[in-house]
């Protein structure tokens, strides 16, 4: 009998910020704050192991949202994007942390170590690199990453899954919302 694979929705959030988690994956929200109309929004989901697709809305398009990996650290600028943590990914570990942008309206992905350094940009969509270990002394590099086409169309369906969940959700962060305007007692 072969093993079924389980994707997992997160809720969306009051930003319309939307995840889509493979069977096994741990992520935390390390920090999220958003006001609608707000200067200082601000989210960090830091994914730990498996892996998450996103796409991101308000708060990466008005604030700060960053996606932290145990080899980097994403500036989510309003995009959709798929991050794979393989176990024990690590500096030292050939096994490494992938960064994949896929085609959306606007939006890019920063690409940085865990103290800051730049690594690099993804802005056009079906793109990607995988951090490793730097040579030279450097401790990480962001490689570009070949999408093969059939690993492409898996993420694609995943990604649909994704942007399906999005929409749902977006409705009801709309229908909470004019439930609060209605009733700012409640």
């Amino acid at each position: 009998i072969g093993k079924m694979q389980r994707d997992y929705n997160w809720p969306t959030f009051i930003d319309a910020t939307t995840f889509n988690l493979k069977a096994s994956t741990k992520i935390t929200i390390d920090n999220y704050v958003y006001e609608e109309g707000g200067k200082s929004n601000a989210a960090i989901f830091d994914v730990a192991k498996g892996t998450a697709a996103f796409v991101a809305a308000s708060v990466a398009k008005t604030g700060d949202m960053k996606i932290t990996t145990p080899t980097a650290t994403l500036g989510i600028r309003g995009t959709t994007g798929l991050v794979e943590v393989p176990e024990g990914a690590a500096a030292n570990n050939p096994n490494n942390v992938a960064v994949k942008l896929y085609p959306d309206a606007d939006g890019r992905i920063e690409v940085n170590d865990r103290a800051g350094a730049r690594l690099g940009f993804l802005t056009q969509g079906a793109s990607g690199f995988t951090i490793r270990p730097g040579s030279g002394g450097a401790r990480f590099a962001a490689v570009p990453l070949v999408i093969p086409q059939q690993v492409m169309l898996r993420d694609q369906g995943f990604l649909r899954r994704l942007h399906s969940t999005q929409n749902v959700g977006r409705q009801l962060v709309f229908q909470q919302r004019e439930f609060r305007r209605a009733n700012p007692t409640f």
